[in-house]
């Protein structure tokens, strides 16, 4: 089961630490609200994860049982 987290100390270290290598942080940017496409790009490597919200909420499929 999922349960989110706050960062810890650690894990913002090596993301500023690859801010300012020569490398660089890499990430996808993400337009879904599916927490699995997130879990799969942090096994996949990737420094950081963008979600873009900006058009607002996405209804998942439990969402749309609701209405």
């Amino acid at each position: 089961m999922y349960s989110p987290t706050m960062p810890t100390m650690d894990s913002v270290a090596k993301f500023k630490a690859a801010l300012n290598s020569e490398r660089g942080a890499l990430g996808p940017f993400m337009i879904t609200s599916d927490p699995a496409f997130v879990e799969a790009a942090g096994h996949a490597g990737y420094d950081f994860a963008l979600l873009d919200m900006e058009h607002g909420y996405i209804k998942t499929d439990a969402d749309m049982h609701t209405s």
